[in-house]
Formats: C-alpha cells, sequence, structure tokens
C-alpha cells in the first residue's frame, strides 16, 4: 500500500496514475476526497491535512511506502507565513507520521528552488547541497529547510527517508493549472504579450513521477536525488510552442528590469483581487539564475533518462488543447488520423 499526500495535484495526480498502471494498491491522502484531478480512478481516498498530524497518523497506518508531495508553492514572498507552516511544520508532522507508522519508504518531494541556483552547475553528487539562506525565494527556503528536516529525521532516528528535487516540471494531467501549466495556456489562447529573457530546466511530469517511484523501489536511505531535463531558455521555449501548436509566438521581448517593475505592481494588484500571477519578481530572477542541473546520482542509481522536451510541450499541449476545446493543429490532426487508422 503506498500513500500519497498531495495526490490531486500535478505530480501528485501522475503518481498515481503510474502506480495504478504497475498494479500497486494506491491510497490519496486528500484535503478534498473527490477531486476531479482523481475522477474514476480506482483509488482509497483518506481525508489527511499536513497540519493534522492526527489524521496523517491515521491516513499512513498499515502503509508500506509513503510519497510526500504535497507542497504549497509560492513565487511570492508576501506568503512566507503559509510557506513556512504548511512546507515546514507539514513535513515535520509527515515525518512524525511516517515514523509512527513504521513505513518502509518514505520519498519526499523536494525542489531545485532548494538548492543555490547561483552555484552554476548543481550535481546531485554533492551530498551537502541545501542551503536555506543562499536560495532566491521564500519558498526555496521553506523547502530546504523541510529537505534538512528529513535528512536530520534519517541520520537521528532512523527514518526510511529519500529526498528527491525535480526541477520545473510540466505536461499533462495539470487540473489545478501550475504555473508551467498557465504558461501553455495562454500561450494557447494568444494571450502572452510578449517573452522575457532568461532560461530554466524542464522536465516531463511523468519522468518525475517515474523518478519518484524509482528512488522509492531502489533509492538509497538518505541520499538526494536531481530529477532534471532539458535546460531551455525562454525565447527558445516560446519558438518550441509554436512550432508544435502552430500558434504565434509573441515577438515583443520584454527587458528584464521593466518586467520585474511591472510584475512587482501586477502582482500587488492581483493579490487585492485573490488572484495568482503569472510572473512575479522572484520568478523573473529565477529564470536569470542560469542554473545548469546535472542529475549523476538519478541517473547512476535510478535510471533516470527523461524524454526529449520536444516530446512533452506537444502532450503537453494536446492535452489542453482537449480539455478546453481548442481546437488542433494540422499536424496533430494528422497524428490523430493515423492513430486512428492503426487501430482499426
Amino acid at each position: 500500500m503506498i500513500a500519497v499526500t498531495g495526490a490531486s495535484g500535478h505530480l501528485g495526480n501522475t503518481i498515481v496514475r503510474m502506480l495504478l498502471e504497475r498494479g500497486l494498491p494506491v491510497r490519496a491522502v486528500l484535503r478534498r476526497l473527490e477531486p476531479p484531478s482523481l475522477e474514476g480512478l480506482p483509488v482509497e481516498r483518506v481525508r489527511g491535512d499536513l497540519l493534522d498530524r492526527p489524521s496523517l497518523e491515521r491516513a499512513f497506518a498499515g502503509a508500506d511506502w509513503v510519497i510526500h508531495a504535497a507542497a504549497f508553492i509560492s513565487t511570492q514572498d508576501a506568503d512566507r507565513m503559509s510557506l513556512e507552516r504548511i512546507n515546514i511544520e507539514g513535513t515535520g508532522n509527515v515525518i512524525e507520521a511516517a515514523l509512527a507508522a513504521g513505513v518502509r519508504r518514505a520519498v519526499f518531494v523536494s525542489s531545485v528552488e532548494a538548492l543555490n541556483l547561483h552555484h552554476g552547475i548543481v550535481s546531485d553528487a554533492e551530498l551537502d547541497a541545501f542551503h536555506p539562506e543562499s536560495t532566491v525565494m521564500a519558498y526555496g527556503r521553506t523547502k530546504a529547510l523541510a529537505t534538512l528536516e528529513v535528512l536530520r529525521a534519517v541520520r537521528e532516528r532512523g527514518l526510511p527517508g529519500i529526498v528527491v528535487a525535480p526541477s520545473g516540471f510540466i505536461g499533462p494531467y495539470d487540473f489545478g493549472s501550475s504555473l508551467t501549466g498557465r504558461l501553455v495556456r495562454s500561450f494557447l489562447h494568444r494571450r502572452l504579450p510578449g517573452y522575457l529573457e532568461g532560461a530554466f530546466d524542464f522536465i516531463d511530469v511523468r519522468d518525475v513521477a517515474k523518478g519518484v517511484i524509482a528512488a522509492a523501489e531502489r533509492g538509497r536511505v538518505g541520499s538526494w536525488y536531481l530529477l532534471s531535463g532539458t535546460q531551455i531558455g525562454v525565447p527558445g521555449l516560446m519558438e518550441l510552442l509554436a512550432e508544435v501548436s502552430g500558434v504565434g509566438k509573441p515577438f515583443l521581448k520584454i527587458p528584464t528590469w521593466l518586467a520585474i517593475a511591472y510584475a512587482a505592481v501586477a502582482a500587488r494588484s492581483m493579490r487585492l483581487l485573490g488572484r495568482i500571477p503569472l510572473y512575479t519578481p522572484n520568478s523573473i530572477r529565477i529564470l536569470q539564475t542560469g542554473a545548469l542541473f546535472q542529475p549523476e546520482r538519478a541517473a547512476a542509481e535510478l535510471g533516470h533518462d527523461p524524454r526529449p522536451l520536444r516530446e512533452t510541450i506537444a502532450d503537453t499541449v494536446a492535452w489542453w488543447r482537449e480539455r478546453e476545446g481548442l481546437p488542433r493543429a494540422p499536424e496533430e490532426a494528422g497524428r490523430s488520423r493515423e492513430a486512428t487508422r492503426a487501430s482499426k
């Protein structure tokens, strides 16, 4: 039995789907028992809240593995209090509940944001890699502190914990509309006024899910694994989206200084309206770090081998088009007709 926190999220529901494909029983730990992302999936649903330790102890009872994929993700430092409570205190509760349940494996999903992205090259061959003071924003700091708590519990209390740190994941099954999903969606609806300079590493959410499960199966307790994919500049990402979708790319290049200034004003305004901005000053600064990731240990020990980014983008575009009822590009329609003929 595998208990998954955050099972309704983008990564969480992808992990659940992959576990089910392997014929493994899954217990989804949820605040709401009927999320759209798990509709029709044969999983056990139990209530669990990261800030309610007894609920986690009940949810983990009898589980062999715990996969902790739940987190509060925000690029706004104004959310510091919620970030600290959910990501740090919540992870502490997961640790205690996992120890109480006596699980055999506990995989904790951290983030590359918890690493020093100003370092230039980041490798999971580096043992001492999580330094909260070196992170770019409050989210990364809380994930770094939570990760250190996990590793401390491994050393001092015998927690069978393993940590994975994915880069920016993107892909289908994005029912909650992640930041990367919103970027693709905005592109398809032609709502992007321009593009920014900078680059980041993106990986297919399905490859992250595969890496999480591999960590549970054969990862070394006390180790951390970098699950990265392909670094691409924002202009290159716009080109790729345009090629795959047939939608024209934005041609307005927005200077970084102007983007940060505008994002600061827009973020405050949208916060008052209860909306989440696509870009914030912190997310723009992340794009300027230019960090390169080397998943050496993940490749050697977990068999990490991410698929080409173009394939990911094509599948993501197709998923959003189907979900939103958008017309397919001629290339997609042709592939669909070929697949239909092949199935007959």
